[in-house]
């Protein structure tokens, strides 16, 4: 898709993440931005790190990441998304960490809603890849730069260690969410790509 010049989803495009330590982007990903009514944002969200979750459809949110509810956010053509996918190969193809990004410009009621603690009902959920089904926990994490109300983190443990924990940050600044999602160990890729 190509979005025009100077555009607010050109810029969107332009901030997200190349490269970050020894993390970079593949060149079969290139990142890519997309207003919430296009069909690009289902393959946007296929470059975001996450697990969807088995019963409980309410919490992709904070499983699959910010990507999973836009098209369900009616906000007609002035939200875009943003999304990039960096993998560091230094050690083999997958053999360190991995990370997305995601940006959403977008109404303040939405970057509230899409910035918010999950409801009780998702801080324990079932995870599939596809292949496994796992338990994991919701965990708010401390943040050591920036302290600000702006920016929160939390993690998905794995309670018995065989899965990756993913680690998620989600920085506002202005009518834009900022989220990075972060998974050190990837035992299956199809993990990827759920």
């Amino acid at each position: 898709m190509t979005l025009p010049t100077g555009s607010r989803g050109d810029l969107v495009r332009r901030a997200l993440l190349r490269r970050f330590r020894d993390a970079k982007t593949m060149q079969q990903l290139p990142p890519e931005a997309a207003p919430f009514t296009s069909g690009r944002i289902a393959t946007i969200g296929e470059t975001q790190v996450g697990a969807p979750p088995v019963n409980q459809r309410e919490c992709r949110q904070w499983t699959q990441g910010i990507w999973s509810v836009t098209d369900s956010l009616h906000e007609g053509l002035d939200g875009i998304l943003g999304g990039a996918f960096l993998v560091d190969t230094t050690k083999g193809a997958f053999g360190g960490p991995i990370l997305s990004e995601a940006i959403v410009y977008a109404s303040d009621s939405t970057l509230r809603h899409l910035s918010a603690d999950p409801p009780a009902g998702c801080h324990t959920l079932r995870l599939s890849d596809g292949r496994t089904t796992w338990t994991a926990r919701y965990q708010r994490t401390a943040l050591s730069h920036p302290p600000s109300e702006q920016a929160v983190a939390y993690r998905l443990v794995d309670e018995s260690g065989s899965n990756p924990t993913t680690w998620v940050a989600l920085a506002r600044h202005g009518a834009y969410l900022i989220e990075v999602r972060l998974v050190v160990r990837v035992p299956k890729i199809n993990y990827l790509w759920m």
